[in-house]
């Protein structure tokens, strides 16, 4: 197994314990963080960053892209512009899910998730930004991981 394969299923882990406990304030039993609210939304969200910038470099990852290029192939030479909407469309679901309650909620976790793996389908300077910061990233948690654990 590879160290982003492993980073990304250690940080998909994280946030489901975290879920379960009730410390990412989805289920308002507090836990973690102050005055029980739990963990703040950019914590949830850095983590599903993490996690998901290192399961799109990993072979799953890849595959994943792959089919998602393949559906938005189905609408002919649209592809690129719809992959660009599907951008715009994720980030405005991440930001009225935070924006209404402070909260990173599972539609904000899994359009942050989405858009990592958009940013390898879509074509253009904002995707290929993406695409490079998802890299760094994956390298950046994968190297220190990496040392940490002697891989």
């Amino acid at each position: 197994m590879s160290v982003n394969l492993a980073v990304a299923l250690l940080m998909f882990a994280l946030l489901f314990v975290l879920q379960k406990r009730g410390a990412t304030g989805g289920t308002g039993k507090g836990g973690f963080g102050s005055k029980g609210k739990g963990l703040p939304w950019w914590a949830i969200i850095g983590l599903t960053v993490i996690g998901a910038s290192n399961l799109a470099v990993t072979g799953l990852g890849m595959w994943i892209a792959a089919r998602l290029e393949d559906l938005v192939g189905l609408f002919g030479g649209a592809s690129d512009f719809l992959a660009g909407a599907g951008m715009i469309v994720t980030i405005v679901v991440v930001a009225i899910d935070v924006g209404r309650d402070h909260k990173a909620d599972k539609p904000a976790i899994v359009a942050v998730g989405l858009l990592v793996l958009l940013f390898l389908v879509a074509d253009g300077p904002i995707a290929n930004a993406g695409a490079q910061a998802t890299t760094s990233i994956a390298s950046a948690t994968a190297g220190g991981i990496g040392t940490l654990i002697g891989a």
